[in-house]
């Protein structure tokens, strides 16, 4: 009967992993490994906690944003309605939370709380900025970006709590640049084949473009086109070449390629971890997501 509650869950597991590869396979694990060594056979339920954290994200995204499809496949909530998506993404939920609670470690629970409502207020507040159709500034965007993009403060804090880590203070900056570029990498990626701007999103890419319309024209078209209640072929054209020509993948990608050489910077300024520098600075922050 779980088996059958749970199909929706796993089905969005499968559209968010159906384009997650890597030649080398040097994922973002290797990355939390160097820093934070366990034992072994913690490591296949950690990151089984990690994905399925994931696919949750990725399942409620998907149906708050009203996405038809990922990665060339119907979005879980297409396949199955809303209603039995939700249920079965909270079940989903509740085997995450037993699993967590299995480790017995009262700090490894606190931090999966704390990072993991840390992503959904981040959510919460770029969906009131849609629902409000209020345009926000790219600083409140870099702050909800740190949050939403906090997979990575979620696997690192706590692979920090099962290695035995009683204060994670210093670790905390490192990865929140981290979760604010792999944030603005997905908005990038997000803008590039237009779901965003379907979507109507506010976004690092958008509002940047948005934001250099005004100083330039007084106006934004791109803005009037987000908040369009239909979007014909002629709008999501006008979009991407607002983006192209105020040069926001540009600026997009070199602020991603900064926040990496920043968080080398940090981690050198905690005494160093060869391993974690040379993956960064090797594959930076979009490849490593590519494998998790």
């Amino acid at each position: 009967m779980t088996t059958e509650v749970l199909q929706a869950f796993d089905y969005a597991g499968k559209v968010w992993n159906s384009k997650k590869i890597s030649a080398d396979g040097v994922s973002v694990y290797d990355l939390f490994y160097s820093w934070f060594p366990i034992n072994e056979q913690d490591k296949p339920k950690f990151e089984s906690i990690l994905l399925r954290s994931l696919h949750f994200g990725s399942l409620l995204d998907n149906i708050q944003d009203n996405t038809p499809s990922r990665n060339g496949k119907p979005t879980a909530h297409m396949v199955y309605g809303v209603p039995v998506t939700l249920n079965s993404g909270v079940v989903g939920l509740a085997d995450i939370l037993l699993d967590v609670a299995s480790f017995n470690n009262q700090r490894f629970t606190q931090v999966f709380l704390e990072e993991f409502k840390d992503i959904y207020v981040g959510q919460g507040m770029q969906l009131q900025w849609n629902a409000d159709k209020k345009c926000p500034s790219l600083e409140e965007v870099v702050d909800i970006c740190s949050k939403k993009g906090a997979c990575l403060s979620l696997g690192g804090r706590m692979l920090a709590a099962l290695a035995g880590v009683k204060d994670d203070a210093k670790f905390i900056p490192i990865l929140k640049k981290l979760n604010t570029a792999i944030q603005v990498a997905n908005d990038i990626d997000g803008c590039a084949d237009l779901r965003d701007i379907k979507e109507g999103q506010y976004n690092f890419v958008t509002v940047y473009t948005i934001q250099q319309e005004k100083i330039a024209t007084g106006s934004s078209r791109l803005e009037k086109i987000l908040l369009a209640p239909e979007q014909d072929a002629k709008m999501l054209n006008d979009a991407r070449d607002l983006m192209i020509q105020y040069k926001a993948f540009e600026f997009a990608n070199s602020y991603v390629d900064q926040l990496t050489l920043e968080t080398i910077q940090l981690i050198k300024e905690i005494g160093g971890n060869v391993t974690a520098e040379q993956i960064l600075q090797l594959k930076g922050i979009r490849q490593l997501i590519t494998v998790w």
